[in-house]
């Protein structure tokens, strides 16, 4: 057999010296773990690094088809990848050429050859001892054996998952990572909440190692099966889709950084794919067919119930179709008061929406600027804070949803929509006297078409403003603005706070006393 340090032919264009380590190499070397893509009757494959087609001499990936054997495709595969980083990137354009490729045939060649011989000479070796005489009868032994001795044995200690490559570990790590990237605040609260709390509430810690496609099936049939809240209902079907989301994402985050050398299964992805509708009942798909709208009769019974503040956060809601979150993202230099115009990129799709303001909301926001003349954000909550703000990672107070809790129960309106519903209100109007475009400018959605995302961004805010004063004429005919009740809303901010702690439900995790502030003087007080 010829050897494999011996010098190669030039043919392939490579270091022979360096081939020929290379493939002296081969054999002793560990295969690493590489992830392989697999098709039905074509096998395994492994994309690495790109060549030059000769017939366009277009740059595209090359594709290495290995085969049906796993455990072979494997090697090949790493055999393959360290080739390319050891050859083929610093060889000029760091393409594969021919010479490469032949450099590869001929290296699979020479191992599968010493392979071969192997396998050749162990089998001629059973051949022989399989033709071996018989072994003659034993002669009986002339002495006695002493009686074993049966130690018992200790049973083994289970093994204990290392922070480092457990669960647990991973999920600290992953978490720590967010913290990192440029996300909102809502984004890394949530996924504290699904990971910290809910996945490790109904999986104990256990090595990633114990993580396969089994492990993955059941604990998303857990939650498709829509188990039961502390509220004592179902779990709502778009929360599983949204919690099966982030648990998702979190094990693709720790199959592509190998963490504590997991690997995970093929098709990862697939036990967490759900439909919200699949889940529902036909009650519940029933009544998901119908999108709630705000009635005009109660919205007006609300803004009239309101107080100053109260008021200006309803037209906020219905005029520039804002949430909370948005709300308390909105800054003062966004406001052209003088016109009446509100200039905004949205936060979430970072898409520019040109708003009209109606005379009652500008003069609400002129009050509300001069309480806090030297500050950067539109509204503030008595005590100083943004209307939504985070402390340790936890949504530590939602004004917004406090107040309308409390305005639906002295407007006599317990059971009307949530303040999320003035933004449906908004869309749904502009969509139905404006059409689809004035309905997407009004709730400032992404841009769909070729045109809108690649070469032009502009928008008929002109045409959208008619139709936000069309909703105004209405609203002001239906008496929304009549009869006004001009009451003061006053609260203690330590009844705010106590309220954001009940909601969290859990004295344990109760957020700590509010920002400090400067102690006011007798006179002031």
């Amino acid at each position: 057999m010829q050897d494999l340090r011996d010098p190669l032919p030039r043919k392939y264009d490579v270091d022979p010296e360096a081939l020929a380590q290379f493939i002296a190499d081969a054999g002793e070397r560990r295969t690493k773990p590489i992830k392989l893509s697999f098709r039905g009757r074509q096998g395994f494959s492994k994309d690495v690094g790109r060549y030059r087609k000769p017939d366009d001499n277009k740059v595209v990936g090359k594709r290495f088809w290995l085969g049906h054997d796993q455990a072979r495709s494997t090697w090949l595969a790493s055999i393959i990848s360290e080739y390319h980083q050891q050859f083929v990137q610093g060889d000029g354009d760091g393409l594969w050429t021919s010479a490469h490729l032949k450099a590869i045939e001929f290296i699979v060649d020479a191992r599968d050859h010493i392979t071969r011989r192997k396998a050749e000479r162990l089998r001629g070796e059973l051949a022989g001892f399989n033709q071996r005489p018989p072994v003659a009868d034993i002669q009986p032994l002339t002495f006695s054996l002493s009686p074993a001795v049966v130690i018992p044995m200790r049973p083994a200690a289970p093994a204990k998952s290392t922070q480092g490559d457990s669960l647990y570990g991973a999920i600290d790590a992953y978490l720590a990572t967010l913290n990192g990237k440029r996300v909102s605040d809502a984004h890394k609260w949530r996924a504290k909440q699904v990971l910290d709390r809910t996945l490790k509430g109904i999986r104990s810690d256990c090595p990633l190692a114990e993580i396969n496609y089994l492990w993955l099936d059941r604990l998303a049939d857990h939650f498709k099966a829509r188990p039961k809240t502390r509220r004592g209902g179902p779990m709502r079907p778009e929360t599983v889709v949204t919690t099966l989301r982030y648990i998702r994402t979190f094990f693709a985050w720790c199959d592509d950084v190998a963490f504590g050398g997991w690997e995970g299964p093929r098709k990862l992805v697939r036990p967490f794919r759900v439909r919200a509708n699949d889940l529902m009942s036909p009650v519940e798909l029933r009544a998901a067919a119908t999108i709630e709208q705000f009635d005009v009769g109660i919205l007006a019974k609300l803004y009239q119930s309101g107080s100053e503040f109260q008021q200006m956060l309803i037209l906020a809601g219905l005029f520039i179709g804002a949430t909370q979150k948005e709300l308390a993202v909105l800054e003062k230099q966004e406001f052209d008061l003088a016109n009446g115009i509100l200039a905004h990129y949205r936060n979430k799709t970072q898409v520019l929406g040109t708003f009209w303001l109606p005379p009652e909301l500008v003069t609400r926001l002129r009050a509300e600027f001069a309480k806090h003349p030297n500050a950067p954000l539109a509204m503030y909550t008595e005590d100083g804070n943004p209307l939504v703000w985070f402390k340790n990672e936890r949504i530590a107070c939602d004004s917004v949803r406090l107040m309308w809790d409390r305005l639906r129960i002295k407007a006599g309106t317990p059971n009307a929509p949530s303040f999320k519903f003035l933004r449906k209100f908004a869309g749904d109007f502009a969509m139905r006297y404006g059409g689809q475009e004035m309905g997407q400018v009004a709730l400032s959605h992404a841009r769909q078409t070729v045109l809108a995302k690649n070469y032009s961004s502009a928008r008929d805010f002109d045409a959208f403003m008619a139709v936000q004063q069309q909703m105004y004429a209405e609203l002001k005919a239906s008496g929304m603005f009549d009869s006004v009740v001009r009451r003061k809303y006053t609260r203690h901010p330590r009844a705010d706070r106590d309220a954001c702690s009940n909601r969290l439900r859990s004295r344990d995790a109760r957020i700590g006393e509010r920002p400090e502030r400067e102690p006011r003087s007798r006179k002031q007080a």
